[in-house]
């Protein structure tokens, strides 16, 4: 995709997947070569060799990933303001998302009728309901 001009690339982007479809068919040339190369030899182990044999590779426990994250999180001398501009700007379908987010479970949205309403994966079953009208 990066050798594709911009006309080249909305032409893509515009255009129906089936049927005749050049820049399609140039993507998927490499997508062939890529995955012929993935029968061939082992990506995952090949990947996990070039990452263990970095020079600038820190190992972290998941606790001092954390203090890491947290460390440069308070580096950040705006950091609320633009936490809070983010929140401010985000767009209108991820609102209902965050505020019916759950930690353990599979679930899914249904956002109708200015009712956003999060449904059991498995059984279906009404979990929790939330107004969410829309936006002007």
């Amino acid at each position: 995709m990066e050798q594709m001009d911009d006309a080249t690339l909305q032409a893509f982007m515009d255009g129906d997947y089936f049927g005749d479809n050049p820049a399609r068919d140039a993507l998927d040339r490499h997508s062939e070569a890529f995955y012929a190369l993935a029968q061939a030899e082992d990506l995952i182990a090949l990947n996990s060799a070039w990452l263990r044999a970095h020079p600038q590779l820190v190992v972290l426990s998941i606790a001092q990933m954390q203090a890491e994250v947290e460390r440069r999180a308070a580096a950040l001398p705006d950091r609320l303001a633009r936490v809070a501009a983010a929140l401010e700007n985000e767009p209108r379908y991820m609102k209902p998302i965050r505020r019916l987010c759950a930690d353990r479970g599979h679930y899914y949205l249904l956002d109708l009728d200015g009712a956003a309403r999060m449904h059991d994966a498995d059984s279906h079953a009404l979990v929790a309901q939330i107004a969410a009208p829309t936006e002007s």
